[in-house]
């Protein structure tokens, strides 16, 4: 038989049981609004990660753009370099070229040509004076 105590008992159980679904429906409402602002937080990240990519992207572009003129400048400056040593080298081949850069070096400073303070300098062919062509060294 059922008794006034075992209604009663059943009236707690049934209210704890409302109290209990209150409480989680209050607490899944409070999930439900910080997963909106994750999600919120998730979308503002990936945008700021495009943008970091495309900001990297044109970073790349630009280090590769200079290394590239990097390149093109040192080829330059070997090409520049090669090309100076040949005419070094096709000038003191050639006589008269020598001949030349010594009138040319003479009217530039504007003394005459075989002047007395104009500088000897030996050429492979000529010996040197004395006393220069041989190190003492002990």
């Amino acid at each position: 038989m059922i008794t006034l105590d075992h209604i009663k008992q059943l009236d707690r159980k049934v209210h704890k049981a409302i109290d209990e679904i209150n409480t989680l429906r209050a607490e899944n409402k409070m999930l439900l609004e910080d997963l909106d602002k994750y999600q919120l937080r998730i979308e503002e990240l990936e945008i700021m990660i495009n943008a970091f990519k495309e900001d990297q992207s044109e970073i790349e572009t630009g280090i590769i753009e200079a290394l590239n003129q990097l390149d093109i400048l040192e080829d330059t400056i070997a090409v520049t370099s090669t090309d100076t040593e040949q005419v070094q080298q096709n000038n003191n081949n050639d006589p008269e070229l020598t001949s030349e850069k010594a009138e040319s070096d003479s009217s530039n400073t504007g003394q005459p040509e075989g002047s007395a303070e104009e500088e000897k300098i030996p050429t492979p062919e000529e010996p040197a004076e004395e006393g220069e062509s041989e190190l003492d060294i002990f």
